[in-house]
């Protein structure tokens, strides 16, 4: 064989290698993240945001969600078509989506502009992705899960290769830094295993905006969940007994090898909480995010913990495959309502 065609051979073998490449960095790109809009953690969103961009060759349209803080009237669905004028230039809405969705929501200019769910993300979105374009949209917190599911049919026809659709959710609320923990563990394991009848049940800030992401994911057969990181505010000033924000940080692709993901289950457990009366000394957010709940143990109880349960302690168990971690949280009551007993 002669060396020109040697080289031509070579030349081809190479263009073959690059294009498979190429065809399955598209085929395993994340198609759907999650970052906190909570700014404690921007940097570590910035970074986020950079390792996806470097495995998405390209990325030209960004679909925001999240959680409508503001409106008086929680039960809209809203987008908004401005542009964003930032310290670096203008970050542009994406008026090629507009004909499909905008029958599905309503248009609120001020809403949107005005709500951290979305602007907090605006210029990391531009400094990793300059050229791409914005479509936000805001769900309300009492929004119903079932009547999403044709709006995310609609967008996964329309978000093809160089589509990323970013969920901004805050994930616990307002509990102590180990408690927000344990709800963070049950959160995470409903996202890797894509449990959508569970995460409408879990204790952040948008469960509807959770769930849009793991449909949509799902629609893309994206089913492999990768975690990327995971805080709470108590944790990052080191301080266990202040009232948390929790961040996770996750994405959705898919793999010709599922993660493996152990099996874990959530509980909290209690021998004397009144609920009624400790609504506003514990929060409600303390009544849920877990898998099981018991506020009146005993020992013909379903689970059984292998140590007495004191009156005034809270135990809170992640069993994983099988084996439990514990974790105690002091208590008093006053008046019939239980406290936290924080220093």
């Amino acid at each position: 064989m002669s060396k020109s065609k040697i080289l031509l051979s070579l030349i081809f073998f190479d263009l073959i290698l690059v294009f498979v490449f190429l065809v399955l960095k598209f085929y395993l790109q994340p198609v759907a993240i999650v970052v906190p809009h909570h700014n404690v953690v921007q940097e570590k969103r910035l970074e986020f945001f950079q390792k996806i961009a470097q495995k998405r060759p390209i990325t030209k349209k960004i679909i925001v969600i999240g959680p409508d803080h503001f409106s008086p009237v929680q039960n809209g669905l809203y987008y908004s078509n401005s542009n964003w004028n930032l310290s670096k230039n203008t970050l542009f809405f994406n008026n090629q989506f507009e004909p499909k969705l905008a029958p599905f929501l309503s248009l609120k200019n001020n809403i949107i502009k005005n709500d951290h769910a979305i602007y907090n993300l605006l210029p990391d979105i531009k400094s990793v992705w300059p050229n791409s374009q914005i479509f936000p949209i805001l769900i309300g917190q009492s929004y119903p899960i079932s009547k999403l599911d044709a709006l995310i049919k609609e967008i996964d026809s329309i978000c093809a290769y160089d589509c990323l659709l970013i969920s901004s959710v805050d994930f616990s609320h307002y509990l102590p830094s180990a408690l927000a923990n344990i709800h963070d563990q049950k959160s995470i394991y409903d996202l890797s295993t894509q449990n959508l009848a569970e995460i409408q049940k879990l204790e952040v800030d948008s469960p509807q905006s959770l769930y849009f992401l793991a449909k949509f994911s799902q629609l893309k057969k994206a089913n492999n969940w990768n975690l990327f990181f995971h805080s709470n505010s108590g944790e990052l000033v080191n301080n266990p007994y202040v009232e948390t924000t929790s961040h996770v940080f996750g994405s959705y692709q898919k793999a010709f090898k599922k993660n493996n993901i152990p099996k874990i289950e959530t509980y909290l457990i209690s021998k004397n909480i009144d609920q009624k009366k400790s609504l506003n000394s514990l929060g409600p957010r303390f009544f849920y995010g877990t898998d099981f709940i018991d506020l009146n143990y005993s020992p013909t109880s379903s689970f059984k913990l292998p140590f007495e349960l004191l009156n005034d302690t809270v135990v809170g168990a992640v069993v994983i495959d099988n084996k439990a971690i514990f974790t105690y949280f002091p208590t008093q009551i006053k008046n019939g309502a239980t406290y936290f007993l924080r220093k």
